[in-house]
């Protein structure tokens, strides 16, 4: 990380090195198959120290995703997936981070309400994902197992050495194939 104007600004340029070696076999028919997969991914953040409340930040990030257990089970090609994800946010002194997130386009806030009691703490969060396939046979449709509705809530009581949670946790539908076929297959392999 470097600081200029007092550390109120900061850049964090950063490389990530990134090597995935998976095996598959199919108990019942005996294939096997490999993925192994090795990405350089970089990554910068901008943060911005605006008030003594206020600290508002950018960054951008390449990510991996490797193929999935589920997908090797459909026939066609496979592949791993890199994508550029980029984030706006702010956190401000009373709550934690506030994400907007582009491209994989998230809405967060954890933390979002004071403390009733020293001894609870409370949290809500939002993820709105909007995606879509750029290039290919499938341009168009939506990313595989990428929900467009992400809501959680939990509450946590501590008690001495004690806590106790409770957690819940909304996830709209979502294709599990790059064909976005609607029907569920029996084996789950496709299907929203």
């Amino acid at each position: 990380t470097v600081s200029f104007l007092n550390d109120r600004l900061t850049v964090t340029p950063g490389l990530r090195y990134e090597d995935v070696d998976m095996d598959f076999r199919d108990n019942l028919s005996g294939n096997t198959e490999e993925n192994n997969a090795d990405e350089l991914l970089p990554g910068l953040t901008v943060g911005y120290q605006a008030s003594d409340d206020l600290f508002v930040f950018a960054n951008s990030q390449r990510s991996l995703v490797p193929v999935q257990i589920a997908q090797t089970t459909r026939d066609g090609a496979v592949a791993n997936e890199t994508s550029w994800n980029h984030e706006l946010g702010g956190r401000l002194h009373s709550c934690s981070p506030c994400f907007l997130e582009e491209e994989t386009v998230t809405l967060r806030q954890d933390e979002a309400f004071p403390r009733p009691h020293s001894q609870w703490e409370l949290g809500l969060g939002y993820t709105f994902l909007d995606t879509e396939q750029l290039s290919g046979d499938n341009e168009g449709n939506e990313l595989p197992n990428a929900p467009t509705h992400k809501v959680s809530a939990d509450a946590t009581y501590s008690y001495q050495a004690w806590d106790t949670s409770l957690n819940w946790v909304y996830v709209s539908e979502s294709y599990s194939d790059a064909d976005n076929t609607e029907e569920e297959t029996s084996n789950g392999s496709a299907g929203e």
